[in-house]
């Protein structure tokens, strides 16, 4: 009997395989999921939801450049992008220095400090380029009600959304990505002017093949396959 008992112990402490091996993966898998979901609807926004121009898109582009898509996105539509900016700013800042437990590991600490200093480096650029003043109003807004609300509630159904937001700013920046990924229907690639011999096309060169070019046009949003003798010069507006 003390036999099994030691042995159940062992087991509860040092637990192995099964449930443990899928709580270490588990957030691999779900930002993987979370990748592949924003991947997805990237094509069906910049596609207008055609499903055969969805599918001749995934056959050119390569996944392999997806960090350019995700920057793409976030940079296609600025107003868009402050706007999730303008919570996390505030949300982020509060989680560095004024953390919801005392159980935060150094690697939480500089995973976190990492994250404020390019929400901060963004911010920067925004205000310093569309003058995005509102976005600095709105972040001291929304920083100031959680601080209120951290002072003003410490249990019940307000203390468990505010530490649910707080905990879990990660999971807000990732629903904000898929929601830019929905609404942003400006492809990862600048828009052209490609004047070829016979007509001047307006839209986005997906790849450039030898000899050929691969664009989705502005309008239609069809994909043309245009022939590099047959273009005369490519400008940006």
């Amino acid at each position: 009997m003390a036999g099994y008992t030691l042995a159940m112990a062992t087991s509860d402490e040092h637990p192995t395989g099964g449930a443990a091996e899928m709580s270490m993966k588990h957030p691999f898998i779900s930002w993987s999921a979370v990748a592949v979901i924003f991947l997805l609807l990237r094509l069906m926004a910049v596609s207008h939801w055609n499903w055969k121009t969805v599918f001749q898109i995934g056959d050119i582009i390569n996944f392999n450049d997806a960090i350019s898509i995700v920057f793409g996105t976030l940079f296609a539509e600025p107003m868009y992008t402050g706007l999730i900016i303008m919570v996390l700013l505030p949300l982020t800042i509060l989680r560095v220095v004024w953390p919801m437990s005392s159980d935060r590991t150094p690697v939480d600490l500089v995973v976190g400090i990492l994250l404020l200093v390019a929400i901060f480096t963004c911010t920067i650029a925004m205000v310093l380029t569309y003058r995005y003043w509102w976005l600095l109003a709105g972040a001291v807004i929304i920083g100031l009600l959680v601080v209120a609300g951290r002072l003003l509630w410490h249990r019940g159904y307000g203390y468990t959304i505010i530490s649910w937001v707080l905990r879990r700013t990660a999971v807000i920046a990732g629903i904000g990505g898929l929601l830019l990924a929905t609404v942003v229907t400006d492809p990862w690639m600048p828009l052209e002017y490609i004047e070829t011999t016979s007509e001047t096309i307006e839209g986005y060169t997906l790849k450039v093949d030898p000899g050929y070019l691969n664009v989705l046009t502005e309008d239609e949003r069809e994909v043309e396959i245009i022939m590099g003798d047959d273009v005369v010069s490519r400008t940006t507006p």
